[in-house]
């Protein structure tokens, strides 16, 4: 399988974004655990990769709320489920891994839920970081902390922001 890739400049730095013929299959963040050891053929970010990039710039001015590219994960059934789940989180709001646990009918698997969150292959689009400690807190992100911090007051700041004219 041969894959391509690109990098974007975001606010929380140089974002990787790869993919697999026309699928994204991965956008991972600079700091990010978990990211695969695959075979990447570069590009210049032309091409499939300029509609990823615009919605990326979208999303980053406050223009975007819904990503619309074409994606594709890669785990197993049960990471499916949770990231399917994932996708179901409303934009500028969080959830629990608890609640995502009784979401994907799985109630007492909170932990393999964590862990299937910090093996999402395609940070931002796929929304890990809208989820939080029960107790309200922010936990881990294969990202890093400050990265999750910073996405989820900008997408908080959304509407404040759009109204400016």
């Amino acid at each position: 399988m041969q894959y391509t890739a690109t990098t974007y400049q975001s606010p929380i730095g140089e974002l990787l974004l790869v993919a697999n013929n026309n699928d994204l299959v991965g956008l991972y963040l600079p700091l990010q655990k978990n990211r695969p050891d695959i075979p990447i053929e570069r590009q210049d970010g032309r091409g499939f990769f300029d509609k990823i990039l615009s919605e990326l710039d979208s999303y980053f001015c406050h223009k975007l709320i819904n990503f619309k590219i074409q994606q594709f994960l890669i785990g197993t059934e049960f990471q499916q489920k949770v990231w399917h789940a994932l996708g179901n989180i409303e934009y500028s709001q969080h959830t629990t891994y608890s609640d995502i646990a009784r979401a994907i009918h799985r109630p007492n698997a909170v932990r393999a839920v964590a862990m299937a969150i910090s093996k999402n292959p395609i940070s931002i689009i796929v929304p890990c970081h809208r989820v939080i400690g029960k107790n309200g807190n922010l936990t881990g992100y294969a990202g890093g902390l400050d990265a999750k911090k910073y996405l989820l007051c900008h997408e908080k700041n959304h509407f404040a922001q759009s109204k400016v004219v």
